[in-house]
Order: C-alpha cells, then structure tokens, then sequence
C-alpha cells in the first residue's frame, strides 16, 4: 500500500473512451442496485445507491486501499468529508463506500448563477467559503500536523512536466521550486486534497480523494477558488472554457476568511505565500496535458497551461505579484 507521502495523481495515460463504453450502467453488491453516475479521472467509475444515501467508489485495488484509509484519517481528523464505510473488491477491482454528503457540486450552482446573471451569487459563495474554512481548521489542528517530506515535486507531476515539455526550460523550473519550497518549509504539513476546487465541494464538505497527499497547510485551499482561471483558454468555438468566475472583491473576501483561520492557529504566514502555492499549481496544472493534447488532437490547453507557468515563473522570479486574472489574457500573448 502507498504511503501517505507517495501521490495518488501518478497514474500514467488518460481515459479510454472504449473502456468508458463497457462500463456496467448498474452493478449489485451486497444486495443493492447502484446506479453508474461518472468515470473517475484516469481509472475507475462512482456509483449511487438505490436510495441515494451511499456511493461507491471503484478503481485499482491498491489505490482505492490507499484512498479508502485516507479518507478514514481524514474524517476521524475532523475534515469536513464523507465517512468511508467499507471497503472489498468487486469485478476484479477494489471498492470502497462513503455515506453521500449531497450530490451538487459548488461549481454546479456557481455556473448556473454565473450563467443567468453574470456573477456567483453571495449565499452559494459564502457556502463554499465556509466549507473551506472547516477544511482548513482541521489541516491546522497539531493532531493532524504530519512529520513527514510534503512530496510536492512528485505529487505535482514535476518530473513529469519536464520530461514531456523539453521545449520549457528546466533550469529556470527547478529554480523556481527551489526558491518556493525553501519559502514554505516552516509551514506544518498536514493531508491535504490534491485537486480542491468548487468542482468535489459540496455544502456539507469535500468529495473526490483520489489525488490526495500530505502538503505544506494552506497549499489546497489558498488555490482552491483559483484553479477556474486555468480553464480560461478558448475552445473551438472561440468561448473561454472556465464555467465561471470570481470578481476581485470575492477573491479578496476568500482570502481574508481563510487567512483569519490561519491567524487563529498561529500560521498567518500562509496568506503571504499565495504566491508559492500558485507557483505549485501552474505545474501541476501542465502535468498529462501533453498526453490530453495527443489524445485529443488539440495542443490549445497545453499551450495555455505552459503560458500560464511561463507567466508565473517570471512573475515570481521578479518579484511581482502573480496575478491569476491575467491568465486569461495569455491565449493571445507571449
């Protein structure tokens, strides 16, 4: 079984829309009919109980072990997250199941507000405020407080970026991570999500694990509500992708919620390295794109996301604040 050190986000390849097309639309196990609801990332499906008070979660048997026992800790830690109630294998693949804490998204309310009057409405902002608060409270409690490395080269796909974008340069990359890491070495490590962002949290708390690591507190949630603008690239019919946006004002108010939190625990710290954790995420968000992109046929979003790190890495090299509004000016820049 993996460590907690190790990533749940080093799986190789992308979806196989072959794969996609067999899998069972219902499956029964332990005398009920769960209902097909969507593929996970890179490998595995969720299901939905009859009842829809339970989902199950199916995938490799080692890394659903590795996910089922993270989100025990985290759970037995406080997290906001659903409870994980059993685990076995099924079909050939491993399984676990988690009692349901809703089934709407964040993103899916703020994309439909967005839509019907330009803006994220203040009580479903205030939701996920509140929720990431919560997350943010147990990453800082000392009981949670991990000695170990926090692994953010491999856990963001480092090796991975540099291996499948030669044309970048690895120097100036390395470089960057150096300075960052060396930044962020006095904050606590505690389990941190891997992927946070209005798209796995719902009211009650945060869902989707399948990539979590130990981290640096504060690397997930300071970038929580950013990673929207790494989907402001145009798609083919000339639309930005991202399904919404956030004004200044409410990006400012985030911050300064979560910033308390972290004033509270001693660790105020956190919201001065806003920029080292989106340092981190312009990597992270580059890793597999060069296979999405073959897979595909379309390098827009490669070419996007190694803007955004270039923008990023010479923001951060100066000095300068790195403004995620300006990514969506960089489809037609550099």
């Amino acid at each position: 079984m993996k460590s907690f050190e190790d990533p749940l986000n080093g799986k190789e390849g992308t979806r196989d829309p072959i794969e996609e097309e067999r899998e069972p639309k219902i499956i029964s196990l332990n005398g009920e009919n769960w209902a097909y609801i969507k593929k996970r990332e890179f490998h595995g499906s969720v299901f939905r109980s009859s009842d829809g008070s339970k989902y199950l979660r199916i995938g490799n048997v080692d890394d659903i072990n590795t996910e089922f026992t993270f989100v025990r800790r985290l759970y037995q830690g406080g997290f906001p997250v659903p409870e994980a109630l059993e685990q076995g294998e099924i079909l050939g693949s491993g399984y676990y199941i988690e009692r349901s804490i809703g089934d709407v998204p964040l993103s899916d309310k703020f994309r439909d507000e967005y839509a019907l009057q330009g803006k994220v409405g203040s009580d479903t902002f205030e939701a996920f405020c509140n929720t990431m608060c919560q997350f943010l409270s147990a990453q800082l409690e000392p009981r949670n407080h991990i000695a170990a490395q926090s692994g953010l080269q491999k856990n963001i796909g480092l090796v991975r970026v540099l291996e499948e974008n030669p044309d970048m340069d690895t120097e100036l990359i390395e470089s960057c991570v150096k300075k960052a890491e060396s930044r962020l070495r006095s904050l606590p490590k505690s389990l941190a999500h891997g992927d946070l962002s209005p798209r796995n949290t719902l009211e009650k708390g945060v869902i989707d694990f399948e990539f979590g690591f130990v981290a640096p507190v504060g690397y997930d949630v300071f970038t929580a509500l950013l990673v929207e603008r790494f989907w402001n690239f145009p798609g083919g019919d000339g639309k930005l992708q991202h399904e919404f946006d956030l004004s200044d004002e409410q990006i400012s108010y985030y911050f300064k919620k979560v910033g308390a939190i972290a004033d509270r625990y001693g660790v105020g710290e956190c919201a001065t390295l806003i920029d080292e954790f989106i340092l981190f995420k312009s990597i992270w968000s580059l890793a597999n794109e060069k296979q999405t992109s073959i897979q595909s046929g379309s390098t827009t979003k490669l070419s996007f996301r190694k803007k955004i790190l270039k923008y990023c890495m010479e923001n951060y090299l100066r000095g300068e604040q790195i403004n995620t509004n300006e990514f969506k000016k960089l489809h037609t820049n550099y």
